[in-house]
C-alpha cells in the first residue's frame, strides 16, 4: 500500500542521506533517489498486476480443460469460472419479437442446500422421452399460451445442460444419446452435436418446478446469527413478502457495490459473512447468497439459481 511504502521510502531515504558519496552533487543524488523510488513503485505495482493476470490465466485454462463440468451438482462460492474472463459468445437466444424493456430469465441450475460455502442440487434425474429419432424431447405436458423460441450454443466435453426459459415444454431440432431432468426443470443432454440449435416451446411460468418445502427456508448455523440480525434491522417482521423483495433491492443497491475481486473470509467465519460485515463488495454469487438467505429468514422460501439474463 502507499501508506507503507512512503514510510519505507522515508526510511531508505534517511539512512542513506548521511551516507552519500561526497563526490556526488545533490543535484545528481536526489534525482536519482526519486528514480529509483519510483521504479521501486512501478516494478511492485507491475509484479502485483503480473500475478493477478497469471493467476486468471490459470484459472481460465484449468477451467476450459479440467474443472468445468456441466453436470455437477453443486457451485461453491468464489469459483466464478470462465464466463467472466473470456469475451466469447456463450449462448444466442431468440425468444420472439422485442420489447423494450422487457427480458428473459434462462436457467441452467437451481439449488437449494447452502452447506460449508457450497450451494448443492438434490433433487434426482429422470430420463425424458424422445419422439422422431431423438429430434424431439417432451420436458412436459403441451399447455396454452405456448411461447417458441430458439438457443445456440456450444456443449461442453459432450455434456450440455440447457439454459432453459420457465415452463419449458419442448425441445427439438437436434439428437443426442439420452435427455435427463429433475424436478426443477434442469435438463441435461449427453452426446449433443458440437453446436446445438435448439427450437424450445414454453410458457414462461415456472409451472412444473418442485413446489417449496423445508430445505427453502433452511440457514446454515454459521451464517444464521448475521441473517438474523439483518433481518431484524430491515424490519422483516413487519412487511409483506412484497415489501420484503423492495428492501431488499433498496439494501444492495445502497449499500453494496459490484466487484470481480474475491475477498474470501479474511477475518471474518465465512466469505458470506466478510461480505455483509465488512468489505461490502463482490460479485453476483454473493449478491444472489445473501439475497436467498435474507428472503428465507423473512419466511420466503428461495433457491439459488445460475443462467442468463436474455435482452435485446
Amino acid at each position: 500500500g502507499g501508506l507503507f511504502f512512503g514510510a519505507t521510502a522515508f526510511f531508505c531515504v534517511w539512512g542513506l542521506w548521511p551516507a552519500r558519496s561526497a563526490r556526488t552533487s545533490r543535484g545528481v543524488w536526489i534525482p536519482l533517489l526519486f528514480l529509483a523510488l519510483f521504479l521501486g513503485y512501478a516494478g511492485q505495482k507491475a509484479l502485483f498486476n503480473g500475478s493477478r493476470h497469471l493467476s486468471r490465466w490459470m484459472f481460465l485454462q484449468y477451467s476450459t480443460r479440467v474443472g468445468n463440468d456441466p453436470f455437477a451438482s453443486h457451485t461453491s462460492l468464489g469459483d466464478i469460472g470462465k464466463l467472466k474472463l473470456s469475451g466469447r459468445i456463450i449462448i444466442r437466444a431468440e425468444l420472439g419479437r422485442f420489447e423494450k424493456g422487457r427480458t428473459t430469465l434462462l436457467y441452467n441450475g437451481i439449488y437449494n442446500h447452502f452447506f460449508k460455502n457450497n450451494w448443492y442440487a438434490g433433487y434426482s434425474f429422470t430420463p425424458v422421452l424422445s419422439e422422431d429419432a431423438k429430434k424431439v424431447w417432451q420436458i412436459n405436458p403441451d399447455a396454452k399460451q405456448i411461447k417458441k423460441g430458439k438457443l445456440y450454443f456450444r456443449p461442453d466435453r459432450k455434456k450440455a445442460v440447457l439454459s432453459l426459459p420457465a415452463g419449458t415444454t419442448q425441445i427439438s431440432g437436434f439428437t443426442a444419446d439420452s435427455c435427463r431432468k429433475n424436478a426443477n426443470q434442469v435438463v441435461r443432454f449427453v452426446n449433443p452435436p458440437p453446436l446445438i440449435a435448439a427450437k424450445i416451446n414454453f410458457t414462461g411460468q415456472p409451472a412444473w418446478d418442485k413446489a417449496p418445502d423445508k430445505v427453502d427456508l433452511s440457514i446454515p448455523e454459521k451464517e444464521a446469527g448475521l441473517i438474523s440480525s439483518i433481518g431484524n434491522s430491515l424490519s422483516f417482521a413487519e412487511k409483506s413478502p412484497s415489501q420484503v423483495i423492495d428492501t431488499l433491492k433498496n439494501y444492495f443497491t445502497t449499500r453494496f457495490s459490484y466487484s470481480l475481486e474475491l475477498k474470501g473470509k479474511g477475518t471474518y467465519p465465512t466469505a458470506l459473512h466478510n461480505f455483509l460485515s465488512n468489505t461490502r463488495q463482490g460479485h453476483c454469487e454473493l449478491f444472489a447468497t445473501a439475497t436467498v438467505l435474507l428472503l428465507r429468514q423473512a419466511g420466503i422460501p428461495a433457491r439459488y439459481a445460475t443462467g442468463f439474463i436474455a435482452h435485446e
